[in-house]
C-alpha cells in the first residue's frame, strides 16, 4: 500500500510541476487545459414514419452484418478497422452494411436504448423508444452515388418495424458534407450538442450540453 501511495504522490507531484511551468510560460494555455477540450456537434432528428423510403435500385441491398462478418470486414482496409474495434471493446453488434452488386459500399450502425446505456460516451443519451444512427462510412468507391441517404432512409424504415418513435444523428459542426446528407433523408436539425473533455482529470471526464432536448423533441 505505501508503494502505491507512494507512486500516487509521485504522480501528483510532477503533474503539480508542469503546470507550473506552464502558468510561468503560457498561461493562456493553462486556461484552455483548464476548460477542457470542446468539441461541438449538430443533432439530427425524425421520426422514422416521416422518412421516406429509398427509392429501391436494383443491386442495391442493406444487411445486419453477423459478428463474424463485421470482423472479416474491418480487416479488408484501415478505413474499416473501426468497426471491428467497436466489437472487440465489448459493444452489442448494431452494425448494418449496404451491399451493391455484392460489394460492400458502406456500413453504418443503429443503436437502440438499451445498447446506448453501455457505452462511455454518450451524446445523445438515448430514451426508451429512441435510437441513434452513426458510424456511418462509405468507401471511396462508391462516394457521390446517395449511398449515406441511402442506408439512412433504409434504416429508418427498419426503426419503423421496431416501434421506434424517434432516430437521431448527430455529426461535427465543421462536416457540412454530413450535415448535407442526413438533412437530405429528411432529419430536421434540433440543437447542438457541446461536451467538453477534461483530459487532466481521467479519461472519461467531461461535461456535456444537450441542447437537442430543449425542444419539442425532447420533451416526455
Amino acid at each position: 500500500m505505501s508503494a502505491v501511495i507512494a507512486s500516487f504522490r509521485g504522480a501528483l507531484r510532477r503533474k503539480v510541476s508542469t503546470l507550473a511551468v506552464l502558468i510561468r510560460d503560457d498561461p493562456r494555455e493553462v486556461v484552455r487545459i483548464l476548460g477542457g477540450r470542446p468539441e461541438k456537434y449538430v443533432a439530427y432528428v425524425a421520426d422514422p414514419h416521416q422518412v421516406p423510403a429509398p427509392e429501391p435500385i436494383p443491386g442495391w441491398q442493406l444487411c445486419k452484418l453477423t459478428d463474424d462478418a463485421l470482423m472479416a470486414i474491418s480487416r479488408t482496409s484501415e478505413e474499416l478497422s473501426p468497426q471491428g474495434e467497436r466489437l472487440a471493446e465489448g459493444r452489442a453488434n448494431d452494425a448494418y452494411a449496404l451491399y451493391i452488386d455484392a460489394n460492400i459500399a458502406g456500413i453504418a450502425w443503429m443503436i437502440p436504448h438499451m445498447h446506448d446505456v453501455d457505452y462511455p460516451v454518450r451524446n445523445v443519451k438515448l430514451r426508451h423508444g429512441e435510437v441513434e444512427i452513426t458510424h456511418c462510412v462509405t468507401l471511396p468507391e462508391f462516394r457521390g452515388r446517395g449511398v449515406y441517404t441511402y442506408m439512412i432512409r433504409a434504416l429508418c424504415g427498419l426503426a419503423c418495424e421496431q416501434e421506434v418513435r424517434r432516430v437521431f444523428m448527430i455529426t461535427n459542426c465543421s462536416n457540412v458534407a454530413s450535415q448535407g446528407g442526413i438533412a437530405k433523408a429528411g432529419l430536421k436539425a434540433v440543437g447542438g450538442i457541446h461536451r467538453h473533455v477534461f483530459t487532466y482529470l481521467g479519461p472519461r471526464a467531461s461535461v456535456t450540453i444537450r441542447r437537442h432536448r430543449w425542444g419539442p423533441f425532447g420533451w416526455p
